[in-house]
């Protein structure tokens, strides 16, 4: 999965930057630390499913729900 590039996107941009920032703050713990791992740490499904010892299955639903509540958040979703 790459979600990165879409996050790196907001550099050019300091408000979506900060909208961004804000939104990923908003998250519940888990999804926020899962989509902290796989966009900004580089780590895939399975390295962040054994990282936070939850099951992958686990890890992509928390990634796709933060996914969409950063997008809803932004008024992109």
């Amino acid at each position: 999965m790459r979600m990165g590039g879409a996050l790196a996107r907001t550099a050019g941009d300091p408000d979506l930057a900060i909208a961004t920032a804000n939104a990923i703050a908003a998250l519940p713990g888990p999804q926020r630390r899962i989509l902290v791992l796989i966009c900004y740490g580089h780590l895939s499904c399975p390295q962040a499913a054994a990282a936070t010892r939850v099951p992958e299955s686990v890890v992509k639903q928390q990634l796709h729900d933060g996914l969409h509540a950063i997008r809803t958040h932004l008024g992109r979703g």
